[in-house]
C-alpha cells in the first residue's frame, strides 16, 4: 500500500513537475529601493499647535493633586498664553486626552474630586490592562492632563511659534500637530492574492 502511494507521488511530480519559482515559498519577495525615492516634506495642520503646560507643581505631586486644582491652574496658563499672544490668535481649542478630562470631570460633578493617581488606581484595580491603555503604564502614572490643542491665524509660522512657546517657563514643549497617514502597501509577495486587505468596503 505504502509502495502503491509513493509510486503515485513520484508520477505526479514527473508529470506535473515541481512548483516554478514564481511560488517558490522560500524565494524572497523584491523589495523596493527606497533611496530613490523623493523625500517628502513633513505635512502639519497650519492652524494649530500641541502644547503641553509646564506644571508648576512637580511631576509626582501632580498625579495626586485634585482635578479640580489642576484644571484651574492649567487655566491661568492657557488666559495667560492667549493673552501674550494674541496677535497670534492663539486660543486653546481643547484638551488632547479629552476623555480623560472627561471621565474626571464625571467624577467631579458627582462630588468626587479625585486626583489622576487616584483615577488610575481605581481603574487598574477594575482591569490592569484598561488601565495601561487608558491612564498609564504599570510601571508608573503619565500625566496626559497638560497637553492641549491651541487654534492659530491661518499663515502662521507655525515652527517659529512652537520655538516661541517652547522657550516659555510655563510651557514643556509646543509643536505642530502633525499629520500622519499611511500611503504604502507591503512588501508581501502575496499581497496582491489578499483581496481583503484592500478592500474598504
Amino acid at each position: 500500500m505504502h509502495a502503491w502511494f509513493l509510486g503515485l507521488f513520484l508520477w505526479t511530480t514527473i508529470a506535473i513537475g515541481a512548483p516554478s519559482s514564481e511560488y517558490d515559498i522560500n524565494s524572497q519577495p523584491e523589495r523596493d529601493n527606497c533611496s530613490d525615492r523623493a523625500e517628502r516634506p513633513i505635512q502639519y495642520a497650519p492652524d494649530q499647535v500641541i502644547v503641553r503646560l509646564e506644571d508648576p507643581l512637580d511631576a509626582q505631586t501632580a498625579l495626586t493633586v485634585p482635578y479640580s486644582r489642576r484644571v484651574a491652574e492649567h487655566a491661568k496658563i492657557i488666559n495667560r498664553l492667549q493673552y501674550e499672544f494674541s496677535k497670534h490668535e492663539l486660543k486653546c481649542k481643547q484638551a488632547v486626552f479629552g476623555r480623560l478630562h472627561h471621565t474626571l470631570h464625571m467624577y467631579l460633578s458627582d462630588g468626587r474630586d479625585v486626583s489622576l493617581a487616584a483615577l488610575n488606581r481605581e481603574i487598574r484595580a477594575k482591569s490592569p490592562l484598561r488601565a495601561a491603555r487608558r491612564c498609564g503604564t504599570q510601571k508608573g502614572d503619565a500625566d496626559l492632563l497638560p497637553v492641549y490643542v491651541f487654534t492659530v491665524r491661518t499663515n502662521e509660522d507655525v515652527p517659529a511659534l512652537c520655538a516661541q512657546l517652547t522657550a516659555r517657563p510655563d510651557v514643556a514643549y509646543a509643536e505642530p500637530n502633525y499629520l500622519i497617514s499611511v500611503n504604502t502597501e507591503p512588501d508581501d509577495q502575496w499581497f496582491a492574492q489578499q483581496w481583503s486587505l484592500s478592500n474598504v468596503g
